[in-house]
């Protein structure tokens, strides 16, 4: 028996011959259609120093596509930008490497916070010089549609942030103390995170005393408790074992028990005292023990470890405040940018960010008001250089009880009001904007 094979029907193609040609009806394909990026909008204008057209009309269609953001020129002429709306700046491409930074200073000090862009092919010393001027990308005139737009997205979210992390004192009219989740964070460790933390804890305490606590998070290597010379019976090692024989409803009372009490008033939850017990608490304990002791505390100031693990990550989520600690070394900052970018792709937004430079004023380091550029946040605090901070420390105790007349302990008072919603009664928290220091 044989097998048939059936070919498909054919017809005769009488224009090519009379060859036999298949008869095949072909699948229509739909042709995609292009996705069209929208420019962000009503999130900050754009100011451009440029005389190559090209560019110019590139920049000019991608923001009128779709009704975004404005336009100017700079120097403006009778179009003078609004500084709370400025997003991002191009200069260039027609100018030499120090014009473009001349000009990138000049609008840094106009329009603070900014997301300055020098349009350039690669030069020599340009990138050193762009740093220094406070240059946050350089963009060749080539440059495609989709890499001019990722730079304005990243733009506007610079400028969003800055603007976000500026205080705002009279945010708490009734003057009564809210619930504050206080994570102080560093992303790397030696820039002085708990002595921050002590400090800041210690300053909430001396206008909100009993109702101030602080958690040592830095489960492995963390010093609260040294910091505070206290010698503790219990630490967050102990209450998160206690989790697993008490009941939510409970716990808030329980966790209260292996909290170690402060001369000061001030209530310490300590760091394990063996690094190998950080693995009896989970980070989902870590959230539950903050949350419980918000239950009993107005404030709760969480000392993490240095970078980002999970413990840190999961308090981060539910803090009403993050406090971030650099020194004015290069590889602090460049840290410090990195987590900040971190956070943002994370989502973690919705707290309200503050700046701490410490020891700002250490010979050879970046000047504060580089370093706000850098990581695109105004400095709460500037805290300088003083042997007596080491001292203090070295007995267990914080610089706002060793010395409360100092600058540095009534900068910590001043931002112990702001956390607080007072208007600051002691040192400025900040010296004036860079622009205006002489």
């Amino acid at each position: 028996m044989t097998t048939e094979t059936r070919l498909p029907e054919t017809s005769t193609d009488r224009r090519s011959g009379g060859g036999p040609t298949a008869v095949q009806q072909l699948p229509e394909i739909a042709t995609p259609k292009p996705v069209v990026r929208e420019v962000p909008r009503d999130q900050g204008d754009v100011a451009l120093v440029c005389s190559i057209v090209p560019f110019e009309q590139t920049i000019r269609r991608l923001l009128t596509a779709n009704g975004g953001p404005r336009m100017h020129r700079w120097p403006a002429t009778g179009d003078t930008p609004n500084a709370d709306r400025m997003g991002a700046a191009f200069i260039g491409p027609d100018l030499d490497v120090e014009a473009m930074a001349a000009r990138a200073e000049q609008i840094n000090r106009q329009y603070p916070g900014v997301y300055l862009v020098l349009v350039s092919e690669p030069r020599a010393g340009l990138y050193e010089r762009a740093l220094r001027a406070g240059v946050r990308d350089v963009l060749s005139p080539a440059a495609s549609d989709d890499v001019i737009l990722d730079v304005l997205e990243r733009g506007f979210e610079h400028a969003q942030r800055w603007r976000a992390s500026l205080p705002v004192i009279a945010a708490t009219t009734s003057g009564e103390p809210t619930k504050r989740v206080i994570s102080i964070l560093a992303p790397k460790g030696g820039v002085g995170k708990t002595f921050t933390a002590t400090n800041v804890s210690m300053a909430l305490n001396s206008f909100e005393t009993g109702k101030v606590a602080i958690v040592d998070l830095d489960l492995q290597f963390g010093d609260v408790a040294g910091a505070l010379h206290l010698s503790p019976e219990h630490t967050v090692a102990d209450a998160a074992r206690a989790m697993g024989s008490s009941d939510g409803a409970n716990f808030s009372a329980v966790v209260k028990v292996f909290l170690t009490p402060h001369e000061s008033g001030l209530y310490v939850l300590c760091g394990p005292e063996d690094p190998a017990e950080a693995d009896d608490v989970s980070f989902e304990q870590s959230v539950q023990i903050t949350r419980a002791l918000t239950n009993s505390f107005d404030f709760v100031v969480v000392d993490s470890c240095a970078g980002l693990d999970p413990h840190a990550l999961s308090v981060i989520d539910i803090a009403t405040d993050l406090v971030f600690v650099c020194s004015v070394d290069v590889s602090s900052v460049r840290s410090l940018r990195r987590e900040l970018d971190a956070l943002d792709r994370l989502g973690m937004t919705h707290q309200k960010r503050h700046l701490i430079i410490n020891r700002f004023d250490a010979p050879g380091g970046a000047r504060p008001e580089d370093v706000e550029v850098a990581v695109g946040m105004r400095a709460s605090l500037l805290l300088p250089v003083d042997r007596n901070v080491l001292a203090a420390a070295n007995q267990g105790v914080p610089i706002t009880v060793a010395d409360p007349k100092s600058p540095i302990a009534k900068s910590f008072l001043s931002f112990a009001e702001v956390l607080i919603g007072r208007e600051p009664t002691n040192l400025a928290i900040k010296k004036p904007p860079f622009w205006k220091r002489r």
